[in-house]
């Protein structure tokens, strides 16, 4: 008896199956297919589960149709510059940075989109700035930026300065989104000069600013 009942399920299923594919007007097998269908869904979670995760999907990606001449938006893509960063102290002379304002107008000639910054652990003093505006004349206007920003101090473990950072970073500098593993420092108090050609003797894309440094007379 088992034997005729498994083949008696296996010819339903043929029907449903030549209803569903060629279509059919008899509305016995219609009957046939909605009772099927109930007992599946009844019976069988995963017809659904797959239900509710269309929904769920369309819900939370929302539906995206794209025609022929139709091409997705492209993502802004963050522009990076070089950026060069000096670690200064107010116990360092200040004549440091006199004679460092023109070696960095040097570097701007050759490099126009460097960005320059002279960055401090803390906030300088009054007397600082004073001693600045001084050497600061109209020549190295946009020269270079003061910057206070103590996680650079964190990052690069600089417990003394001075010290060089040449690294890559967005033009509207991001400290979180630069290049910080591809960065190179450089300890000591060196000349700008000397310090490309640490730079250079690391990395030989540094070695044409290094001889156009000596060109224009960079000590």
């Amino acid at each position: 008896m088992q034997k005729y009942f498994y083949r008696n399920v296996i010819f339903l299923l043929l029907i449903l199956i030549s209803s569903t594919l060629l279509g059919s007007d008899s509305t016995a097998d219609d009957d046939l297919k909605t009772h099927i269908e109930k007992k599946l869904d009844n019976n069988n979670s995963f017809l659904k589960d797959i239900k509710e995760i269309s929904e769920d999907s369309r819900i939370k990606y929302g539906t995206n149709i794209f025609k022929k001449n139709d091409t997705p938006k492209k993502k802004n893509k963050i522009k990076y510059k070089e950026y060069l960063a000096y670690f200064y102290s107010e116990n360092m002379p200040f004549l440091t940075i006199k004679n460092l304002i023109p070696s960095f107008k040097s570097l701007k000639k050759i490099k126009k989109n460097i960005q320059i910054y002279i960055v401090f652990n803390g906030f300088p003093t009054k007397d600082f700035f004073l001693k600045l505006r001084q050497e600061y004349k109209e020549e190295y206007k946009n020269l270079f930026k003061i910057k206070i920003h103590p996680p650079m101090y964190s990052y690069f473990e600089l417990t003394e300065v001075p010290a060089y950072v040449l690294m890559d970073c967005p033009k509207d500098f991001r400290f979180k989104k630069c290049h910080k593993d591809n960065s190179i420092i450089v300890r000591g108090d060196i000349s700008l000069l000397d310090f490309y050609q640490v730079l250079s003797d690391s990395n030989k894309k540094y070695l044409d600013t290094y001889h156009k440094l000596i060109d224009i007379g960079v000590k």
